[in-house]
């Protein structure tokens, strides 16, 4: 969709698989070298993979793992068996709880700045940074992604996507579907009483 009032494009991404791993740091950081996947240099960064799996580091005790759907069955085979040897860490699909938005162009940290508590700007949140945070009051995992493609990234609970959506279009400008919980256009600017 195109926004009206921004410069931006936003876009429901394709069907991932995607993993989500906890336990201890040296457990994890094991487990993500025997899978052949990168890892993240600090946490909140986002690694991309050259076999199309990608890691987001989110604290020392989680990561989630975002695989295409295409490269899929090799490298859940890889994750499983590399956190098999892992006596304590572990990695669940969670594909089927997760859906993504990509929010793109030069507004899209306008839109996103209306929705979330985050100092969006680049030099504070660089490309590659990946955090878990609210939007709109929803918890998302929300980064900035590593160019040439740039812009964000936002994974969200699939239950909240429609309300996600909605709240994208009308921060972008774009008309309300007049979902309920959504507003139909920002409200107008309140003036103090005289």
């Amino acid at each position: 969709m195109n926004g009206l009032r921004y410069p931006v494009t936003i876009e429901r991404l394709p069907p991932m698989t995607v993993f989500e791993a906890r336990g201890p740091e040296a457990e994890l950081a094991d487990a993500v070298a025997a899978a052949g996947l990168p890892w993240p240099a600090a946490f909140n960064d986002y690694a991309l993979g050259a076999d199309e799996a990608d890691l987001i580091r989110l604290g020392p005790t989680r990561l989630l793992i975002l695989v295409s759907s295409a490269a899929a069955p090799a490298i859940a085979a890889r994750v499983a068996a590399a956190f098999d040897r892992q006596p304590t860490a572990d990695a669940v699909d969670v594909s089927d709880m997760l859906t993504g938005f990509a929010v793109s162009g030069s507004g899209a940290e306008d839109v996103l700045r209306q929705g979330a508590p985050l100092d969006l700007d680049a030099t504070r949140f660089p490309a590659g940074r990946m955090t878990g945070t609210e939007l709109w009051g929803v918890t998302v995992v929300l980064g900035r992604m590593p160019l040439p493609a740039g812009g964000f990234r936002i994974l969200v609970d699939i239950a909240y996507a429609a309300f996600v959506a909605e709240w994208l279009a009308v921060a972008s400008g774009a008309p309300s579907l007049h979902r309920p919980g959504t507003m139909v256009r920002p409200p107008a600017r309140i003036r103090p009483t005289p």
